[in-house]
Order: C-alpha cells, then structure tokens, then sequence
C-alpha cells in the first residue's frame, strides 16, 4: 500500500504603506488603510511644557517665592474651545509645610481649577506659587537647594492628554543658602 505525503506550508507576510498616494495618508482603522488628507485625524491633544523653552519635557526652577509657570500645549484641531483640569502633588516639596501654593484634586462634586483654551488658541499658561522660606540659615545643617512638586493634567474637554505631568523644582533662594 503506497501512502500519499501532505505537506502543508505556511506564509507569512507584512504589507508596508511607505509612500501614500499624494491625496492620501496612512491611517489605521480607515477602509484600505489610507485616507483623504481631508479627512485627516486632527483630535486635539495636549501636552504640559516648560514654559521657558517649550520643551517637551516639563520640568522647569524657580527660586523660592517666584511663580512656577507651565504652557500646556494643544496639537491637532484648535476649531473648538477645549480645556482641562489640573492639581499638584508633592515631592520633595510640601503644600503642607508651606513649600508652595497647592492646588487639590477636587472630590465628587468640587469644581478645580482649568487650563482654557479659545477657538483657534494652541496654548494656555498654568501657574503656581511658591513660598519664601523665612528660615534662619544654620551652618550645622546641610540645606536642601532643590526640593520638587508635581503639576497633573486631568479631565479634558473636547481634546485628549498626551503628556499630563509637570515637575517644578524650587530652589533655595540665595538668602536663605548664605543667611542674608
């Protein structure tokens, strides 16, 4: 009895969309996988800043008692209004031991502050207070020169959060550092 050999193969491949038609761009979950540049994905999304240089990473010194200042920046479509809401969180530094200005995440029901954005705006500016130490200078103890706190971004409105945390790093002010 002769018995008959089966051999099974199996192929595997990926398809690349490298170079879109000119009226058309790469888009997943679009029919064909491309679609009309017209058509083009623009939900806005937002991202928290440094406010001295824009930069993606938001970290940002101060001097204790100046205003830590973010931009939160805004990508995609600017046609509607759009805002979000945010709050701090300590690090090294704390809103209880007065380091600086908190703002709390607000329970059920309790409004917070907004970063706002109008029509056509693609940024809007969160800023926060820190405190002046009044603190004696004790050459003993070794001083603290930069102690931390956090900015959040939370619940936006008409746009979604890319990057939503901010790092503001106080610093001793000189006066404190030296006792003048």
């Amino acid at each position: 009895m002769r018995r008959k050999a089966f051999s099974l193969i199996i192929a595997a491949f990926i398809v690349a969309l490298l170079v879109p038609a000119a009226s058309a761009d790469i888009c997943n979950g679009c029919p064909g996988g491309t679609q009309p540049r017209h058509h083009r994905h623009t939900f806005p999304f937002l991202s928290i800043r440094d406010a001295t240089d824009g930069g993606p990473f938001a970290a940002r010194t101060v001097t204790e008692g100046d205003i830590c200042s973010f931009i939160v920046h805004r990508s995609g479509s600017t046609k509607k209004a759009a805002s979000v809401h945010y709050f701090t969180e300590d690090g090294t530094a704390s809103a209880e031991l007065g380091d600086y200005v908190p703002v709390q995440k607000p329970q059920a029901d309790e409004e917070s502050p907004t970063a706002d954005f109008a029509a056509g705006a693609r940024t809007a500016v969160i800023q926060i207070g820190t405190v002046s130490s009044e603190d004696d200078f004790d050459p003993s103890e070794s001083p603290q020169t930069i102690e931390t706190f956090f900015v959040h971004l939370f619940d936006p409105q008409h746009a979604k959060i890319r990057d939503g945390v901010g790092v503001c790093n106080i610093a001793e002010s000189p006066n404190d550092i030296f006792g003048e």
